[in-house]
């Protein structure tokens, strides 16, 4: 939201100062006065530890499921969401119809958010 705003006012000043006739008491000096969006160093590795520990957590809630479902319902999720492939083109390839590889998307989505949660659980306990 501050870069929006940001920018809108570079944008407002920069049309002021090419306008024949207008003062502008604005210059660059302003400009830069304006805080800036970016992340600090600090947050920029927070933001990096995090994501790479929500990939770990991912990775290993993945391991889960795996175990847990129907390998061929694991499979059709894994070309279907992990690898990108289109419903209609996994239900050729694995010769079901599209309702059943949505279906089944579904079931081990929710396997995996599961999977997720009790992983988050169990850290949070041994943390304690």
């Amino acid at each position: 939201m501050l870069l929006i705003t940001r920018r809108r006012i570079q944008d407002h000043l920069r049309r002021a100062y090419r306008s024949k006739g207008r003062d502008v008491s604005w210059g660059e000096e302003e400009l830069a006065e304006i805080p800036s969006t970016e992340p600090g160093p600090d947050e920029r590795i927070e933001a990096e530890w995090r994501k790479e520990w929500q990939n770990t957590v991912l990775e290993q809630a993945l391991v889960r499921v795996r175990q847990r479902v129907n390998p061929r319902h694991y499979q059709v999720f894994e070309f279907c969401v992990l690898r990108n492939m289109r419903a209609g083109q996994a239900a050729r390839m694995f010769g079901l119809n599209a309702a059943q590889v949505y279906l089944m998307k579904h079931r081990v989505g929710t396997a995996l958010k599961q999977a997720v949660r009790e992983i988050e659980k169990e850290l949070n306990s041994a943390e304690r």
